[in-house]
């Protein structure tokens, strides 16, 4: 009862931000250290990767839907990968949380409303992903990857913020800007 306790005065007295940025983090982070165990790698590779060539939206197992479009998005294989989106994602979502709960906001978000809008964009980007690999017959190749939901969340922060200048890793000559659209907003 006593370490209950002093987890609870814990987890209480941290910022607000972290306490709903830390799930997400975790979860990301969990689903990462599961692709590490060997012995996962059949359930990881069923339930884990956005592929439409190994699966159906409609087809079921096990008498379920398979979630894989929702799992993927917690997905990472490479540390690489899942570093960029972590610290992307606790950069841009503290300014995206702040916005969202600010009383000038038409309606402020909580916690659970803004792990919702995470999860949707997710789970949108995955279903995207997922359509255009199926269009152009590229059925066989997987997705995965919290990226898309990240973007959202980085999207909201500059819409939000449009004096905020971001450069992507991979184009860091390209500055996003609220202010000139770069793409978001």
């Amino acid at each position: 009862k006593a370490l209950f306790a002093r987890l609870e005065a814990w987890w209480l007295g941290i910022d607000e931000y972290y306490r709903c940025i830390a799930p997400l983090v975790v979860a990301n982070c969990v689903v990462f250290g599961l692709w590490r165990v060997p012995r996962l790698s059949h359930m990881m590779n069923r339930y884990f990767i956005c592929k439409p060539g190994q699966s159906s939206v409609v087809r079921y197992a096990y008498n379920r839907p398979r979630p894989f479009i929702q799992l993927s998005t917690f997905s990472h294989q490479q540390f690489w990968h899942i570093a960029c989106n972590m610290i992307a994602l606790v950069s841009f979502g503290r300014f995206a949380y702040v916005a969202a709960r600010s009383p000038s906001h038409v309606e402020p978000i909580g916690n659970e409303q803004f792990h919702a809008f995470y999860l949707s964009a997710g789970i949108f980007s995955s279903y995207m992903s997922y359509m255009y690999k199926y269009l152009v017959r590229a059925t066989m190749i997987g997705s995965l990857g919290a990226s898309g939901a990240v973007y959202a969340v980085m999207a909201f922060a500059i819409k939000e913020y449009p004096e905020l200048s971001v450069s992507l890793l991979f184009l860091p000559f390209i500055p996003l800007t609220g202010s000139r659209g770069g793409g978001v907003g």
